[in-house]
This record gives C-alpha cells, structure tokens and sequence, in this order.
C-alpha cells in the first residue's frame, strides 16, 4: 500500500472527527447529518466489496442520530486503517470484482476504490460545510493544509 494513500486516510479520518464536531450543534440541518451518515455507508460498501462480501444490504442514505454517525465512524476509522495495514503491495493493485447496490458488475484495484473513497468523502464534507453555513453555525476546518498545520 502506498505511503500517500494511508496518509490520506489519516487526514479523512481526522476530517470526519472534526465534522462529527460541527454536528454536535443544537441547530444542525438535518441534511448535514443525512450526508454524514452517507459517507459512513459509502465506507462500509466500499470496505465490504473490498474484502469481496456482499455489500447490497447496506443502506446508502441510512437515517443515523449524530450519536449512531459518531459510533460509526470510530468502527470505520478502525476497520479502514485495519484494511490499509493489511493490504500487500501486490494486492494494493490487484483489479477485483464488485456489484454496485443496483447489481452492475465493474471491476477495479483497491488504489483506485480506495482513492475513490477518500474524494467522495472530501465532496460531501463540502456539502455538509455549505449546509451548516445556510443554518448559521460556522463549520469546522477539513482542509488538507488545516490537518497538515495541525499534525
């Protein structure tokens, strides 16, 4: 596995804690914690398609409190870095087989599956800032370079 791939995934971990923390607002847009809560499930696609299971009865919009979104990521952020560390470098650019939710067949490498989930997650932290911006409640920092000052 690539040194940037496990270090951008220590930055969306990091990112995805910082956004659990902008959540925790009285007033948050129930929206914002919907689209939380999809990027949780994109994980959990993603990860059991990568260990080649069966990812079609995982929800793609599920309807999570901020508490169960919390909980979940804590068991993501476990379960990515437990993947990343086991992942061979020959295994890192083995093309596999998957089924999206709607049943198509595809196939690609892990990099580029696991490239795909990290940027999806950056696009919906957007998302999430944009709509805690609409309410009133300043969001908290996600950049890269907010995570590189702070590490």
């Amino acid at each position: 596995m690539s040194l940037e791939l496990a270090e951008l995934f220590r930055y969306d971990a990091w990112a995805n804690r910082r956004v659990l923390e902008s959540l925790q607002h009285a007033q948050t847009p129930s929206k914002a914690i919907e689209l939380f809560a999809h990027i949780l499930a994109a994980q959990e696609i993603w990860l059991a398609r990568l260990a080649g299971l069966d990812s079609s009865q995982v929800q793609v919009w599920p309807a999570l409190t901020v508490a169960e979104c919390a909980e979940g990521q804590r068991r993501l952020e476990r379960a990515l870095d437990q993947f990343l560390r086991s992942l061979s470098r020959e295994a890192y650019e083995q093309p596999l087989e998957y089924r999206t939710t709607a049943g198509k067949a595809f196939r690609n490498t892990p990099r580029q599956i696991l490239t795909h989930v990290a940027f999806h997650g950056q696009h919906h932290r957007g998302q999430i800032a944009a709509c805690l911006r609409e309410a009133g409640i300043a969001p908290t920092a996600t950049d890269l370079i907010a995570h590189y000052r702070e590490a």
